[in-house]
């Protein structure tokens, strides 16, 4: 029994030390002028995952207390479709998704969660392009030389469908960063 009663105690001085960590960690970035956000690879380097249950709950109540809102996973909801409404490949390529030489600008005009558990959800966003250079069967084009007439509407769904997919693949893994766990991610044109 006493060995229980120690391991719990030990348990909780933990996580009274990783909460303090984590929290200083969203002091700083707001002292420095950035959104706080969940610092998922910092986290994972230092093999503090297996507490990533706790560490969004405890960023969850940073935001109600720095922002004076009584939901923090809202706030945190409303901050990730803020972080994620311009995309370019410099965005893609910081969490290593290989976009090769191609570039661009997104823009996501919505998005919607559709939550079907209390920790996963899902999303689904509307998707324009503002700009382009992409890798095509024909070498590289730009957005208005892949809707002339000329280029097949083939291979403009190849080319569009990966940018969406690796797009998709971001809000994905960037949700982390705000406390989010997305199963899936889905994406249509927005015209």
């Amino acid at each position: 029994m006493k060995s229980l009663i120690r391991q719990i105690l030990k348990e909780e001085q933990g996580n009274k030390v990783i909460k303090r960590y984590v929290t200083n960690i969203f002091k700083k970035q707001v002292d420095s002028g950035l959104v706080p956000h969940v610092p998922y690879e910092d986290l994972r380097k230092k093999k503090l995952t297996q507490h990533i249950e706790s560490i969004d709950k405890w960023y969850f109540e940073f935001l109600e207390n720095h922002y004076g809102t009584s939901n923090g996973f809202a706030k945190a909801k409303t901050l990730y479709e803020e972080a994620v409404t311009h995309i370019t490949e410099e965005n893609l390529k910081k969490m290593d998704i290989n976009v090769g030489e191609d570039k661009f600008k997104v823009f996501i005009p919505w998005m919607e969660f559709l939550e079907f558990t209390n920790t996963q959800m899902n999303v689904k966003f509307g998707f324009r392009i503002n700009d382009c250079y992409l890798e095509t069967e024909d070498g590289m084009k730009t957005y208005d030389e892949m809707l002339d007439d000329d280029f097949s509407d083939y291979e403009w769904t190849d080319v569009t469908d990966l940018l969406r997919r690796q797009i998709e693949d971001y809000l994905q893994i960037k949700g982390y960063d705000f406390g989010l766990n997305i199963f899936d991610v889905d994406s249509e044109w927005d015209d």
